[in-house]
């Protein structure tokens, strides 16, 4: 439809640097047209997202949260959400640590982040659509054999 946004995707992002959050913003709505609601802590985005968005980008240190502990709640509350890591912190056991705990990426806050940025989010959305899809088919197949199960008990 006109006028409509083309991508329904909603991204939730939680950065308290102002800079970089308007510049992920930016990104994210304006040039990608993603529906995005901008946080500068992890208590305001808790207190505002009540249903999960499709995917999160964080910094890995906010004031009021460790960047472990923002992921542990987000991946409680949100079980399966796609959550990229965002930060200026190169620590690669810091990342490893990250992803370990669920985390679907981890980009170094860098003059590469805003190109690598839309790759990950096109593979993490890719890897939700491809989970479904092997869901649906399980689902598929459980009840084929539920109903033939069916008709074979009754032969």
């Amino acid at each position: 439809m006109i006028g409509e946004p083309v991508n329904r995707f909603r991204i939730g992002i939680i950065e308290d640097d102002p800079w970089y959050n308007q510049l992920l913003y930016h990104q994210l709505n304006t040039e990608m047209g993603f529906q995005v609601n901008a946080y500068d802590t992890a208590q305001k985005f808790f207190q505002q997202e009540l249903t999960a968005p499709d995917l999160v980008t964080m910094d890995y240190s906010l004031p009021d949260i460790s960047g472990e502990q923002l992921l542990k709640r987000l991946l409680a509350t949100f079980p399966g959400l796609p959550v990229i890591v965002i930060s200026g912190q190169r620590d690669i056991a810091t990342a490893v640590q990250l992803i370990h705990l669920g985390a679907t990426d981890y980009l170094a806050k860098d003059e590469y982040t805003k190109d690598l940025l839309l790759t990950r989010i096109q593979h993490a959305f890719e890897k939700d659509r491809l989970q479904q899809q092997i869901t649906q088919l399980q689902q598929q197949l459980t009840d084929r054999h539920s109903f033939r199960a069916m008709l074979l008990g009754n032969s």
